[in-house]
C-alpha cells in the first residue's frame, strides 16, 4: 500500500490556487530602472516583483526575478546601470510568465503547467485575483496540493466522505505497531439491498450517508470510521480497553436502531454490528478485523439488530507469515515465483500494445498467492531487488521464446515492474542490460515501471541509473499516478516515457463525478507531456466505453479485467491477433493452456486469486 505522508493528510485541502499565492509587490511599467534598482538594494528579502502594464495594448503582466534584474544591471562589463538606468523597467520584465486566475482549480493549474513546452517551463507564475491584484504562486505548491488532493481522494469514500478500506487498513498497521489496546468494531446493515430494490438507489445512498453520519457521532474525536464497500462500516479505537469496547457497543446498537427518515419516508434502523478488542496489540491487525467481522457476521445470524462484543487478545500471539531471504531464494530456485502477463490493449480497437509481467508465488501449502499476499515480505526480508531481477530475467526469456514462435504477433513492448530497493541497486543498469543480451531482446522492447512510492529523495539517489537506461534505449514508464503524493512531482522533474493512472480513480470513475474528473485530468496530463497514458482498473464494459470518450481521438491505453486478468504464459499466445470487443469488453482468452484461439473465447483461467 502506497504510505501518504501524514502531513498532506492533515493540511486543510486547498480548493483553488487564490488559497497557494504570496503577497508580491507590483511597479507600473513606466518605472525607472534605477527606481527599481533601490526597491531590490534596499529590501534583501525582495524576490520578485510583478510589472504592470497600463497600456491596454498589453494588458499581460510580466515577471520581474531580483536575480535577472540584477544581472542585467550589473552588464557583462558592468556599465548595465548607465546603460538601463533611466529605461523604463517593462523592457526587462519576463512577459512570458503564466498568469492564472485566481480562482482556478488546483487539478486546472497543474494541467496548465504541465501543458507548456519544456523549454519554456518555469518555477513561478502569476496569481490574478478578481479586483486585479498580483499573487506569487511557485510551481512546486500546485502539485503539492494537487498530490495531498489526490493522496485524500485515494484514501476516501466518496459517498460517505469518510475514510476507505485502504485507509482504515493502513490505520490498522499504524495503531498495531504501537503499545496499548485497540478496539475495532464491524457494522453491516440490515436488509440493505431491499431497501434499494424497493426505494432505489437514491435512498440506498442517503442511508448509507446517514449511517456515516451517526457512527462518527457515537464513536467519538479520535476515532477512526470507515466504509469496507457497500453497506459495510468499521470503527477502530486506539488505546482503548474492554470496558470502552462495552461502551461503543452500547452506543452503535442505540445510534443505529433509531428510525431514518429519509426525506418523508420513514425506514426502521436495522444493523448488525461486531466488537473485537485486543487489550495486547496483534502481530497481524487483519485478525483483528477478522474477528469483529466474524462477531457482526453472528449477530446477524442470530437475527440482527444487535451487537456482539469479543475478546480478540489470542490474536496477539499469532506470528504473522514471514520468511527470510532465503525461503524466497530457495522459491525462486524451485520455479516457485512465477511470472503471469496481464494484455495492455489501445481503448480506440483493442489492439494489444503491451504486456505486463506480474510475479506470483505458487506456495506449496497455501496455493497461488497475489503480490499483496508476499510483497511486504519480500521488501522485509531484503528481497526485493533481487525479484526484480528474476521477474525480468523470467519476463525477457518468455518474450524471446514467444518472438521466436510467433514472429510479429508478440506485442511491441514489455512492461516489467521496479521496487523502491531494486530502482536504487547501483547495479540496475548493469543487470538490464546484461538480462536483455541474455535474451537477445530489443531495449526499445522494455518499459520498466518505476513505483509511485518512490520519494523525491529516491528518484535524485536513481537519476544516474535512470539516465543510463534512457540512454540504452528502456523506455521508462511513471506506475500508480494518483495513488500517492509523489508521482504528480516525479512528472515534473523526470524525464518519463509513458505513465499509469491510480486504478481507483478508473473503477470508480463511471459512477463518481469526482473521480472522473479526476481521471480525466490525469489522462490530459499525460498527453500533455506527450507520453503514452494507461488506465489501470478498467473492470468492464462501461469502463472501456468511458476512457473511449475522454481518448477522444488520442492514444490512450487500458488494462484490467474487462480486458483480461493476467495469464498463465501458456495461455497467452491465444490471444495474439485477438482486440477488445466494443459490445463485451472482454478479450477473448484460452480456455486450457496451450489452447488455440478458436478456442479462446471463455474467461480467462483463474489459478487462485490473480491480481496485478
Amino acid at each position: 500500500m502506497s504510505q501518504v505522508p501524514r502531513a498532506l493528510l492533515d493540511a486543510d485541502p486547498v480548493v483553488c490556487v487564490d488559497d497557494l499565492g504570496e503577497p508580491l509587490r507590483s511597479v507600473p511599467a513606466s518605472t525607472p530602472c534605477w527606481r527599481v534598482d533601490e526597491a531590490f538594494r534596499a529590501d534583501p528579502d525582495l524576490l520578485c516583483l510583478a510589472v504592470t502594464d497600463d497600456d491596454r495594448a498589453r494588458p499581460a503582466p510580466g515577471l520581474l526575478s531580483r536575480t535577472a534584474f540584477l544581472s542585467a544591471m550589473s552588464g557583462r562589463l558592468g556599465h548595465g546601470r548607465s546603460l538601463h538606468a533611466r529605461r523604463p523597467v517593462g523592457h526587462l520584465a519576463d512577459r512570458d510568465v503564466l498568469v492564472i486566475d485566481a480562482s482556478t482549480g488546483v487539478p486546472r493549474a497543474a494541467e496548465m503547467l504541465l501543458a507548456r513546452e519544456r523549454s519554456r517551463r518555469f518555477s513561478e507564475v502569476l496569481v490574478r485575483r478578481p479586483d486585479g491584484e498580483l499573487r506569487l504562486l511557485e510551481a512546486e505548491r500546485v502539485f503539492r496540493a494537487l498530490s495531498a488532493q489526490l493522496a485524500r481522494e485515494a484514501l476516501t469514500d466518496p459517498l460517505t466522505g469518510l475514510s476507505n478500506r485502504a485507509d482504515f487498513l493502513r490505520r490498522l498497521d499504524e495503531v498495531c505497531a504501537g503499545t496499548g489496546g485497540a478496539v475495532v468494531a464491524c457494522v453491516d446493515l440490515d436488509g440493505f439491498k431491499a431497501v434499494n430494490d424497493s426505494s432505489g438507489h437514491a435512498a440506498g445512498d442517503q442511508l448509507l450517508r446517514r449511517t456515516a453520519e451517526r457512527l462518527r457521532g457515537c464513536a467519538g474525536p479520535g476515532a477512526v470510521v470507515a466504509r469496507l464497500g457497500g453497506d459495510e462500516f468499521a470503527v477502530l479505537l486506539a488505546g482503548a480497553s474492554a470496558a470502552d469496547a462495552q461502551h461503543l457497543a452500547a452506543r452503535l446498537q442505540e445510534a443505529l436502531g433509531r428510525p431514518h427518515d429519509l426525506g418523508g419516508r420513514v425506514l426502521p434502523g436495522r444493523a448488525s454490528a461486531g466488537v473485537a478488542v485486543c487489550s495486547a496489540l496483534p502481530a497481524e491487525p487483519s485478525a483483528l478485523l477478522h474477528e469483529a467481522d466474524l462477531a457482526a457476521y453472528r449477530a446477524k445470524q442470530a437475527g440482527g439488530r444487535r451487537c456482539e462484543v469479543v475478546d480478540a487478545s489470542w490474536c496477539s500471539d499469532a506470528a504473522p507469515l514471514a520468511p527470510d531471504h532465503r525461503a524466497f531464494e530457495a522459491a525462486a530456485a524451485a520455479g516457485q515465483l512465477e511470472v503471469h502477463y496481464q494484455p495492455i490493449v489501445a481503448v480506440a480497437d483493442g489492439s494489444l500494445r503491451s504486456l505486463e509481467a506480474l510475479v506470483r508465488w505458487r506456495h506449496p501449502q497455501r496455493g497461488l498467492l497475489a503480490p499483496a499476499d508476499f510483497l511486504d515480505d519480500v521488501a522485509a526480508a531484503g528481497y526485493s531487488a533481487e525479484l526484480d531481477a528474476h521477474v525480468l530475467r523470467t519476463a525477457l526469456t518468455q518474450r524471446a521464446r514467444w518472438a521466436a514462435e510467433h514472429g510479429d504477433a508478440v506485442p511491441a513492448h514489455l512492461n516489467v515492474n521496479l521496487s523502491v530497493a531494486g530502482l536504487l541497486a547501483p547495479d540496475l543498469p548493469a543487470v538490464v542490460a546484461r538480462e536483455l543480451a541474455r535474451a537477445g531482446v530489443p531495449s526499445r522492447v522494455l518499459r520498466l515501471e518505476l513505483p509511485e512510492v518512490a520519494t523525491a529523495a529516491h528518484v535524485r539517489a536513481a537519476e544516474p541509473s535512470l539516465r543510463a537506461l534512457r540512454a540504452l534505449g528502456v523506455a521508462l514508464t511513471l506506475d500508480d499516478v494518483g495513488s500517492g503524493a509523489a508521482g504528480l512531482s516525479h512528472l515534473s522533474e523526470l524525464h518519463v516515457d509513458g505513465l499509469k493512472i491510480d486504478r481507483r480513480y478508473v473503477e470508480r470513475a463511471p459512477e463518481d463525478a469526482r473521480s472522473a474528473v479526476v481521471l480525466r485530468t490525469l489522462v490530459d496530463l499525460g498527453h500533455g507531456l506527450g507520453v503514452p497514458v494507461t488506465a489501470e482498473g478498467a473492470q468492464g464494459p462501461e469502463h472501456l466505453a468511458l476512457l473511449r470518450r475522454m481518448a477522444g481521438g488520442r492514444c490512450l491505453l487500458a488494462q484490467g479485467s474487462a480486458v483480461a486478468e493476467p495469464l498463465h504464459p501458456d495461455d497467452v499466445p491465444a490471444l495474439w491477433g485477438a482486440a477488445v470487443t466494443a459490445g463485451a469488453g472482454r478479450w477473448p482468452s484460452a480456455s486450457a493452456r496451450g489452447g488455440s484461439t478458436a478456442a479462446a473465447c471463455a474467461a480467462p483461467p483463474r489459478r487462485g486469486s490473480p491480481r496485478s
